[in-house]
């Protein structure tokens, strides 16, 4: 059977925002917020790229693209990046190729719109399967970590956020919103190799951490400047687990200052499962995370994992190597749970 896939206006957005309680959840007002921070506050991809699937009147699918900003090595020109996020397709119409159907139909629109690579980290194994169909792309995966934080209650912690101190050593923090300048400098200073990663630059954060849909804390050692942050995230409400933190984004100028970092986060959460993606090569990082009791999980479809389509055949990376790495090696990447749009 034929479907018309045609694009998204804004004459649409309330049929996308009740289809979209199959993905987002119930609550349509929660939608429409979360909506309107990721296709209409983008701050690299304005107005929302979406492609929507049609049975008659009926709004069936939906795949969206929004704007990211990717350091791909040391390319002096950071190419025009989109990543797509938000499939889904009514229960009855499935299996039919109509998710296939809308990423084409959005990629070809990126495609006129000069954008060079299409970038998603935030595929879940379903999703995975079907972009890694596509032409031009390639695709990696890489491991998920998980640990158990200790017996404190979240009041307790809720307790210390009203006094502004954590930890048992003077300078640990907890606020409750990010230190944008001081973290944008340390990372910064900080970055000394060429793996793929998003840029972490005041603009993306302060985008970033205005996702509706989750609660941020943010944990700093400040002695006096800024030695290292971390950034725990929960879900705030939806269908998304429950009791449940991940580790989202981390900087810090030693190892010892991550290993404080860690074991003062797992001090904070309360017998429920904390996560974190840990990738590439950085041994120090590996060490700091099994120190603290972090181990690798299996089965877990949340793990990192990267699909990439090349949009033009006149891109001298077509082959899958950009600026002389491989993105199908994981090891190529220092990406983290805020690279995804699903934290």
């Amino acid at each position: 059977m034929a479907y018309d896939i045609v694009v998204y206006d804004s004459s649409r957005k309330q049929a996308v925002l009740e289809l979209q309680k199959l993905h987002w959840g119930g609550d349509i007002d929660r939608n429409r917020l979360y909506f309107d921070w990721k296709y209409e506050r983008n701050p690299w991809l304005t107005p929302p790229r979406i492609r929507l699937a049609y049975d008659r009147d009926k709004l069936i699918g939906m795949l969206g693209a929004y704007g990211s900003c990717w350091e791909l090595g040391n390319l002096r020109h950071p190419p025009r990046c989109a990543s797509l996020g938000d499939a889904v397709v009514d229960p009855k119409y499935r299996r039919q190729g109509i998710f296939q159907s809308l990423a084409r139909a959005l990629t070809a629109d990126l495609r006129r719109d000069s954008f060079d690579y299409v970038i998603s980290t935030s595929a879940n194994h379903v999703t995975f399967r079907a972009l890694s169909q596509l032409a031009h792309q390639a695709s990696t995966r890489g491991p998920l970590l998980q640990a158990r934080g200790w017996s404190r209650p979240w009041l307790w912690v809720a307790n210390m956020l009203a006094k502004g101190t954590f930890g048992p050593k003077a300078g640990a923090v907890i606020e409750r919103a990010p230190r944008i300048e001081e973290m944008t400098k340390l990372v910064a200073r900080l970055t000394s190799d060429d793996r793929y990663r998003h840029c972490r630059d005041p603009e993306f954060y302060r985008w970033r951490f205005r996702n509706p849909s989750c609660r941020y804390r943010f944990l700093y050692i400040c002695r006096p400047q800024l030695r290292g942050y971390l950034v725990v995230q929960e879900w705030d409400g939806g269908p998304q687990p429950k009791r449940m933190h991940n580790l989202v984004d981390w900087a810090a100028e030693s190892d010892g200052v991550l290993v404080e970092l860690l074991g003062t986060a797992r001090r904070m959460i309360s017998t429920r499962r904390f996560r974190v993606w840990h990738t590439g090569d950085d041994s120090r990082c590996a060490a700091a995370l099994a120190a603290n009791g972090f181990r690798l999980t299996t089965g877990e479809p949340r793990g990192p994992a990267v699909l990439i389509s090349y949009l033009h055949d006149s891109n001298p990376f077509r082959r899958c190597f950009i600026d002389g790495r491989d993105p199908r090696d994981i090891a190529n990447w220092d990406l983290r749970q805020i690279d995804s749009d699903f934290y």
